[in-house]
């Protein structure tokens, strides 16, 4: 939806605003893939923060463990607040992605207790040695970033004959 509406809106002359509100009201993914290809999502989708780091992660292994999982299941039994260390309502202002961020996903955990399966495929991608990996989204879905073409080929080839749907990807400028 978002490769369309950028070159739609292209074609149109639109706004890099408008284009971003007409992403935002079709789902919560679409925006997303209109900025940064690191970012911290907060709010619904639309608020992005870039990652911050000297040299960011170029590879992508993903692992699909090969089941849905409904996004509106996960989010139906994701338990919000805003106290403490367990705030996930976020802040006012967004912080910027900073690299011990990369993985956070406060989806995770409902996901893991919908379909607790799902710690098959969290366990291979953690065993992958990639400098993050985490959930994508709300699932099922989970990602590895690797600095180096090699390690991600390799980790990529660790994972045949395993269960699992799975890809080795370029990042943006990689």
């Amino acid at each position: 939806a978002a490769a369309i509406l950028m070159a739609l809106g292209g074609q149109l002359g639109l706004e890099e605003g408008r284009i971003f509100d007409l992403a935002l009201s079709l789902g919560s993914d679409a925006p997303f893939f209109l900025g940064p290809p690191l970012a911290l999502a907060q709010g619904r989708g639309e608020i992005l923060s870039p990652y911050l780091g000297e040299s960011p992660p170029k590879w992508a292994v993903l692992v699909n463990p090969g089941f849905p999982l409904a996004t509106g299941q996960v989010f139906r039994a994701l338990a919000l607040t805003n106290s403490g260390v367990n705030n996930n309502l976020g802040p006012e202002s967004p912080p910027r992605l900073k690299p011990s961020l990369l993985g956070l996903n406060d989806l995770l955990a409902p996901a893991l207790a919908i379909r607790p399966e799902l710690k098959k495929a969290q366990a291979a991608v953690a065993a992958l040695g990639a400098e993050a990996q985490g959930l994508s989204g709300s699932g099922p879905t989970f990602w590895a970033l690797f600095r180096d073409r090699e390690l991600a080929e390799k980790a990529h080839g660790r994972l045949a004959g395993r269960p699992f749907w799975t890809a080795l990807t370029a990042l943006e400028g990689a």
